[in-house]
């Protein structure tokens, strides 16, 4: 008889990816700011052209997997055998892909100038590539097994912080700066394959590869083409702009992915067990769970983006230093992209990829890929970082358009529903409290540090006052949380 794999209930795994979110924002936090200071943009620059142009191979060496192997893993979940089939299918297509890949990486030292300048460098960061197939994310995030990935994470990224503040201690520490990046990364992919004996075996044989080939090729090419955009962009703004200019963007595109973050946390762990409904004709808890995730990107996407357009020169300040405020009008630009990336994975994770239309989403992604490189190449030379920035807002609009048209058709969902009044009416109140504050002319600190505190108290206080249920749930996990060390409370009941 089949073992299933035991799942956490949503509540936990929301918890556990949550604090994985607060951990990715903490530690850029903490470092980001030290690096920009310490390497200065030109060096800052270099490292991610860098790593960017070996992220952008690494797509081509995942070849879809990661995204397919989390909806394939939570289908098989139930069978124990076949989970072991799944998982060895998809791993060594996985490694043929990144064998291919990484020959043409390193092949494009001989025919790529700027690879040869800093040939130690692009070096190092091909580890990127050649670790892809090992990292296994896919299984443990099908598996909702979102406690060992935070786990790990925090053992990874405290090695790396100390690393970091150890050995990166001058702007010629770039190569070092590379490496430990590069450490955080890999290092986890060795671990993930390791540990993953605790749920599967990898095999060489009985595989049946081609059942994987036609969705795995459909997701690989809505991955490439949407990389033309999360990726691409930044590659050819270091070749038709200049180092510095890729300092300033990438700055206020990790701001931006920041702060997505946490906006879709809710929405990450609900993909695998949306997956597991439909499979399963439970069509009404689907749209149920669903629908859930609209409000919430809702409930912190509005008073985010409005904080950064109206603290955009404090935020860069604090975080980048005096050299980076430059890029305040390219920051005030993407903010929108927060709401609109949110949504945008709301369509394509949630509503079109567990109903298997993966081929929707690479037409949608591929059309705004098109409309991304067009107006790149027609911007970038003219308007550098603050061109590009207004290019990547016309992107996700094209696309969160196109999906919201396709995912329509498959489940009827209200876009903005009465309560969502209270988030929009909330965030007026995060606009007044900015302005006001930054009239006091305190200087970038105090002013960042007032208005973020003094936001966050009105927002919450309107959120209690209007009942909203987000709200209820934050007290609910501290509620949990404080039971727990007490040892006065009880299991909570899942979220669906």
């Amino acid at each position: 008889m089949n073992k299933s794999v035991k799942t956490q209930s949503i509540k936990k795994n929301y918890i556990y990816n949550s604090l994985l979110i607060g951990l990715r924002m903490l530690f850029p936090l903490i470092t980001y700011p030290y690096v920009l200071r310490v390497l200065g943009p030109e060096n800052v620059g270099k490292v991610n052209l860098a790593i960017s142009f070996a992220m952008y191979f690494s797509i081509f060496a995942g070849l879809g997997v990661p995204q397919y192997g989390t909806r394939e893993c939570a289908r098989a979940r139930d069978d124990r055998e076949e989970l072991n089939r799944v998982f060895s299918e998809l791993f060594w297509i996985n490694f043929m892909a990144m064998t291919v890949t990484l020959t043409v990486y390193l092949t494009c030292f001989f025919l790529v100038e700027k690879m040869q300048q800093e040939a130690l460098l692009y070096l190092i960061v091909g580890g990127i590539v050649f670790m892809n197939p090992f990292s296994v994310e896919w299984l443990y995030a099908g598996l909702e097994d979102y406690r060992y990935i935070s786990l790990r994470s925090i053992v990874f990224k405290v090695i790396s912080v100390a690393a970091l503040f150890l050995f990166v201690l001058e702007p010629e520490h770039y190569l070092i700066y590379a490496g430990i990046t590069v450490f955080a990364t890999v290092g986890s992919h060795l671990v993930n394959m390791i540990h993953s004996r605790a749920y599967v075996h990898l095999r060489i044989r009985g595989l049946a590869f081609k059942r994987h080939m036609k969705p795995v090729l459909a997701l690989f090419f809505a991955a490439f083409v949407a990389s033309i955009y999360t990726r691409f962009d930044l590659v050819l703004l270091g070749f038709l702009s200049g180092d510095k200019n890729v300092a300033f963007y990438n700055v206020d595109k990790k701001l931006a992915l920041l702060a997505t973050s946490i906006v879709i946390s809710l929405s990450t762990v609900l993909v695998p067990r949306l997956s597991y409904y439909f499979k399963k004709g439970l069509h009404e808890e689907f749209r149920r769970l669903a629908e859930k995730s609209i409000n919430f990107i809702y409930f912190l996407g509005f008073p985010i983006v409005t904080g950064v357009v109206i603290l955009a020169p404090e935020i860069l300040h604090v975080f980048g230093g005096a050299d980076f405020v430059e890029g305040a009008r390219s920051l005030r630009f993407i903010a929108p992209v927060i709401i609109l990336e949110s949504m945008n994975s709301f369509l394509s994770l949630q509503i079109l990829l567990p109903t298997g239309r993966e081929g929707r989403i690479t037409v949608a992604s591929s059309a705004a890929a098109a409309v991304n490189l067009g107006l790149n190449f027609l911007f970038i030379p003219l308007y550098h970082h603050n061109g590009i920035t207004a290019v990547l807002v016309v992107t996700h609009l094209t696309l969160f358009l196109l999906q919201y048209m396709m995912a329509r058709g498959l489940i009827r969902f209200s876009l903005f529903k009465r309560e969502s009044l209270h988030y929009l009416v909330g965030s007026f109140f995060v606009f007044y409290v900015c302005s006001g504050v930054k009239a006091l002319g305190y200087g970038p600190y105090r002013t960042f540090v007032l208005s973020v505190s003094f936001s966050f108290l009105i927002y919450g206080l309107y959120m209690v006052l209007v009942r909203d249920p987000y709200i209820n749930i934050s007290f609910g996990m501290l509620k949990k949380g404080w039971n727990k060390v007490t040892g006065t409370g009880r299991q909570w009941e899942e979220l669906e």
